[in-house]
């Protein structure tokens, strides 16, 4: 038999000038959550902007997103930022659904493939 099985959890950190890549695989959740505590606040007391690359990541529970989130808004309060990048649908839909959307740029449009819903239906 072939079980899904989660896929262990990666945070990696990459420190370029005044700017940190945090990049976030695999399930990530209340196991491995102090290990990216520790990476966001490094990156909140030695870089400008903090970019989360989510583009390998599964799975993140509540608990994450309130972390990331409650990292967003210090870092905004110093006039920094911290954006999430390439987020699979389900990552995305939640980080909406926890009213942290604002979180991840708007990338339908520099990409050119999805059509934004609030603009109706496409018409041929």
């Amino acid at each position: 038999m072939n079980y899904w099985a989660p896929k262990a959890p990666s945070i990696d950190y990459v420190v370029a000038g005044d700017d940190v890549l945090i990049g976030l695989s695999g399930t990530v959740d209340v196991s491995c959550r102090d290990e990216l505590k520790a990476a966001l606040y490094l990156a909140m007391v030695t870089a400008r902007n903090v970019t989360v690359d989510a583009g390998e990541l599964v799975f993140l529970d509540v608990g994450t997103v309130m972390l990331l989130g409650q990292t967003a808004d210090h870092l905004r309060q110093r006039g920094r930022s911290l954006h999430i990048v390439n987020p699979r649908p389900l990552v995305r839909r939640l980080l909406i659904t926890l009213h942290r959307g604002a979180l991840v740029p708007d990338q339908r449009q520099a990409a050119g493939v999805e059509k934004d819903c609030s603009d109706g239906p496409a018409r041929s």
